[in-house]
């Protein structure tokens, strides 16, 4: 079953955000990230931000379309697709974490783990599934040589 469209992967990260947020608000646990450690932040945030992009583009150029929603007319296994089938969501993760330590508190570094707890629950067996069936013994050579994750 489809997740529903609201909840695309970005949404969810922003949403884990969020909670994460409330959580520093409400809990005020104690820095653990010492400065100026923590803006070392910036440059996971950024990194994390670029792997989206530069996946869309890898999309792009297979001349089928990032939203996984929609049925894909290619199958991409190239560029960062040869380390792991998520990328993307690697990247968004990433870029979660670098919020974490830039506000330097615990609770911050339990939204990128919620973040792909929630996308391997829904998103990811959902995508997993509807590129099994549209490209067959393609997919499933392409998920035999590349790891889900890392």
């Amino acid at each position: 079953m489809r997740p529903p469209k609201i909840l695309a992967p970005p949404v969810i990260g922003l949403l884990w955000l969020g909670v994460g947020l409330l959580f520093r608000w409400a809990l005020a646990f104690p820095a653990v990230v010492p400065r100026p450690w923590h803006l070392l932040g910036w440059a996971l945030v950024g990194g994390g931000l670029s792997v989206p992009l530069v996946s869309v583009k890898r999309f792009r150029r297979a001349g089928t379309r990032p939203r996984p929603w929609e049925t894909p007319t290619a199958l991409v296994a190239a560029g960062l697709y040869r380390f792991t089938r998520n990328p993307m969501y690697l990247g968004m993760a990433t870029a979660l974490l670098g919020a974490a330590v830039l506000l330097r508190t615990p609770e911050m570094l339990a939204v990128p783990i919620a973040f792909l707890f929630t996308l391997n629950a829904t998103w990811v067996p959902y995508e997993e599934s509807v590129l099994s069936t549209r490209f067959g013994a393609a997919y499933d050579d392409y998920r035999r040589r590349v790891r889900r994750w890392l």
